[in-house]
């Protein structure tokens, strides 16, 4: 049987591969002319909808009822081994940082998505300023504002597959303002490496979670949820680069700078898990705390990607709210229940 350890090295390569398959296809084999179909585009939709959803709900479970009980047994046991009493409520803190801190980040892209957007737009009024514009050049400056946080979120998180499956194209979110064909290709391969950096840290966390874990049951279930999540987010931001008019070349490098974030995640977990269950090689406590303050952190990370990106996107959505509820309930169920039979065990 395998240990946690061994769980953890072939859990890298499944996420590694998971990613990768997820991630290329669309980049490799969707072409814009096979997602204008609307029964195809409305299928599409619903499915990648629910699976969300209850990833969503799998992701509050990991967060509520494994990783935060988890963080703050970890602390309590680090404050006795340093003789001191745990009077403050340190774990939930500590996630609360965690999840400020991808809060913070987000806000630098959307920041960065607005200075390049102006500079681009500076750029263009200076070069075509003692020139006669036509309807098409003002229709081109509009185009080339900076767009609203929320088109920023919608474009780095999911294509819009229009929910009524009528006439719109699967195309980034914010095609309907910036059309990738008008923007100069500097400002969006700025915008996606920006949007890559803020992803790609909330998959080191994700996987930072796995690494962690000191069980082999414990190793299973959060990498069951990340796995699933991490498949769905692939597929969705695949499309969306698979929609745009960046080179293959570059379209395969972020697919890949992308999946290669979970599995370093997990690496760098594993190393701080072994210290923590060979307290021998370390000063008393020291790496039992680096360990709890972490699964605090990550805690934030998972509540950031399941209260503010995956559930408010899934619930406002005008289709299936019901059914993606029930996705969510079962989600949380199931981890739940998971937790449960463990406990008894």
């Amino acid at each position: 049987m395998l240990q946690a350890t061994e769980i953890k090295v072939v859990a890298i390569f499944i996420l590694l591969g998971a990613a990768l398959l997820f991630g290329l296809a669309p980049v490799c084999l969707f072409s814009k002319s096979s997602m204008t179909d609307p029964k195809h585009r409305a299928r599409l939709r619903r499915v990648v909808g629910w699976l969300n959803a209850f990833a969503g709900g799998v992701f509050m479970g990991i967060a509520l009822i494994h990783l935060l009980p988890e963080a703050r047994r970890l602390l309590i046991d680090a404050f006795k081994m340093q003789n001191m009493m745990y009077h403050f409520n340190w774990a939930e803190l500590i996630a609360a940082c965690g999840f400020f801190l991808i809060v913070f980040v987000e806000q630098i892209v959307y920041l960065c998505q607005e200075r390049l957007g102006n500079n681009d737009e500076a750029s263009e009024e200076v070069a075509f300023a003692d020139k006669d514009r036509s309807p098409s050049d003002k229709t081109y400056t509009n185009e080339t504002s900076p767009k609203s946080k929320s088109d920023v979120k919608s474009a780095a998180a999911e294509p819009d597959i229009d929910d009524a499956g009528d006439k719109t194209a699967l195309t980034p979110a914010s095609s309907t303002e910036d059309d990738p064909m008008n923007l100069p290709v500097r400002l969006t391969t700025l915008r996606a490496v920006i949007l890559l950096i803020s992803l790609s840290l909330h998959s080191i966390f994700e996987g930072l979670a796995i690494g962690l874990q000191l069980t082999r049951k414990d190793v299973i279930d959060i990498f069951i949820a990340i796995a699933l999540h991490k498949g769905i987010e692939a597929f969705t931001i695949s499309i969306s680069f698979a929609q745009t008019y960046a080179s293959h070349t570059a379209k395969t490098v972020y697919c890949v700078a992308f999946a290669l974030m979970s599995p370093l995640g997990v690496a760098i977990g594993i190393p701080i898990a072994m210290s923590t269950r060979n307290q021998q090689k370390a000063v008393p406590g020291s790496s039992l705390m680096i360990n709890a303050i972490l699964q605090a952190l990550a805690t934030g990370t998972f509540m950031f990607v399941t209260f503010i990106e995956i559930l408010p996107h899934e619930l406002n959505s005008k289709k299936d709210g019901l059914l993606k509820f029930v996705s969510i309930v079962a989600g949380f169920a199931a981890i739940s229940a998971l937790n449960a039979i463990e406990h008894d065990m």
